[in-house]
Parts: structure tokens; sequence; C-alpha cells
């Protein structure tokens, strides 16, 4: 019951940085709808990594093998960045794009593997390797979110209205 009462104190966190973006001169302009949401993904991202990388520092210190520190933070966060990114990146307020990124996550998640696998061979300890591995993860699930998974929300003259996304 706690960990819900935390999601949904974070989901209004990520909805409050929203508002913070939609403030700022000349982001309400539709020539840069693209800025804004690369700039709300960045701070989302932020909130949403940070979450994840709680997770797998968690699971790392109770002795789970990096592998599986990742799978569990992967999944925990798959949840609520899904709500946070969708919503307040994307305005996508339905369900129908969930499958999509759920394959888009699973393809981000396989990519982080190898490269953290990859960096842990070449010395480096599970924690920092981790870090070495977030711009892969950031530039690849902004790409692949904003042109595949919500392209129709994202792309949806409708600011701050839900668009649907399917």
């Amino acid at each position: 019951m706690a960990l819900v009462k935390r999601g949904r104190t974070l989901v209004r966190l990520a909805a409050g940085l929203d508002a913070l973006a939609r403030r700022l001169p000349g982001f309400s302009e539709p020539r840069f709808a693209l800025a804004k949401q690369l700039v709300l993904f960045v701070l989302v991202g932020i909130l949403n990594t940070g979450v994840g990388y709680l997770i797998y520092f968690v699971c790392i210190h109770a002795g789970l093998a990096p592998r599986y520190a990742l799978v569990v933070g992967t999944i925990l966060g798959v949840l609520f960045n899904y709500f946070s990114t969708g919503r307040v990146v994307f305005k996508n307020h339905v369900w129908g794009p969930f499958i999509k990124y759920l394959l888009v996550q699973a393809a981000i998640y396989f990519g982080n593997v190898v490269l953290l696998e990859w960096l842990i061979r070449l010395g480096l300890g599970p924690l920092l390797a981790q870090v070495f591995c977030l711009p892969f993860v950031v530039i690849s699930g902004f790409l692949l979110l904003r042109f595949i998974v919500f392209r129709r929300a994202a792309a949806s003259p409708m600011v701050g209205k839900a668009a649907r996304s399917d």
C-alpha cells in the first residue's frame, strides 16, 4: 500500500514538472513542440531514472546479480514510466500503446544488458557500469517512444489534452 502511495506522489511530481515546463517563455508556441517534449522527457526521465536506479542499487546491495537487479528495476520502473512519460511528455491517457511500449522497453533492456555486461567485463563495477549505460537508455528511449510508441499523441496539436494513440 505504501508503494502505491509513493507511486502516486511520484506521478504528481512528474505532472508538476509538466506545469513548470509550460511556464517557460515561448514553449506554448507550436514551433517548440518537439523541444518541449525533449525537455519534459529529460526532466521526467531524471525522475524515472532515479526511481529505476534506486531500485537497482537496493537490489545490488541485497545481493542480486547485476542482470537480475536490472530485471527487477526494469519491471517495476516500466509501469511507473509508462504513466509518467506517456501522460506528462506525450499527453497519452489511454492503454492503447502499452504493448508497443513494452516491446520498446524490452529492446532497450536487452541493449542495456549487452552494454552493461561488456562494461563489467572491461573492469567497471556494476554500479558505475550502469551509469555509463544511461546515455544509451535515454537517447534510444526518447527516439523510440516519440517516433514509434506515442507518435500519434506526440504529433497531435492538442497541447495539454488527451490524444488517442494506439
